[in-house]
């Protein structure tokens, strides 16, 4: 099973915003709830929907929703469900967890848990967030931007930069990652020719030879 594809397909879902509710969840709602329930999310995506003026219905929502859960949560209950098994292709990150509130049914949380994380994954993120001629990023963009890896990976500032520092050491001569003197402020800065594209040709590459 090839964690890191998961992390790829979770990446797409959130950036490529298809499907806008990862991208409100991920990037927006997490940021603000450490726990919800289904009807918290459910008036915050309809909220978002309004400000943005995007057309909705509150069956679709509802759906996205169930989806959603059911991409995430590793169930422990029983069902019966035939929709179960064309679902849940992103149990294996561990993200969603469900929490014990009295009198509530169904609490969710989301968690940090990228330890299973590839390096080449992490890196190609950071290069497709990156515009064409850019090659140096601050890091508390990478860590809070909307669409960056801090906000899709749901990395903390001390994950982050250990995470950023490993990139380093591991393409060494092409990644630069450094504070400021006098700011404190960290960079990462791209200084060699990284193909993003080459990066996943590479990591499938070496997966297949394992």
């Amino acid at each position: 099973n090839d964690t890191g594809s998961l992390w790829l397909l979770h990446y797409l879902l959130v950036t490529q915003e298809r499907a806008s509710i990862y991208s409100f969840i991920f990037n927006d709602f997490r940021k603000l709830h450490k726990e919800f329930t289904r009807l918290g999310l459910d008036k915050f995506i309809q909220m978002k929907c309004a400000d943005a003026n995007l057309v909705y219905t509150k069956k679709t929502i509802d759906t996205d929703i169930s989806v959603f859960i059911r991409n995430y949560y590793r169930s422990t209950e029983g069902t019966k469900n035939p929709e179960e098994d064309y679902s849940g292709l992103l149990l294996d990150l561990n993200l969603l967890k469900k929490v014990e509130r009295d009198g509530l049914k169904e609490v969710f949380t989301l968690e940090n848990n990228t330890a299973n994380l590839p390096l080449p994954i992490l890196l190609y993120a950071i290069l497709d967030g990156m515009t064409a001629d850019s090659t140096t990023i601050i890091f508390n963009d990478l860590l809070t931007k909307s669409n960056k890896v801090g906000s899709v990976f749901m990395l903390d500032a001390e994950t982050l930069d250990k995470a950023l520092r490993s990139l380093e050491q591991q393409y060494s001569g092409q990644i630069a990652f450094s504070s400021d003197a006098f700011t404190g402020n960290k960079t990462l800065q791209i200084k060699g020719d990284i193909s993003k594209n080459q990066l996943l040709i590479d990591y499938y590459n070496g997966y297949n030879k394992q």
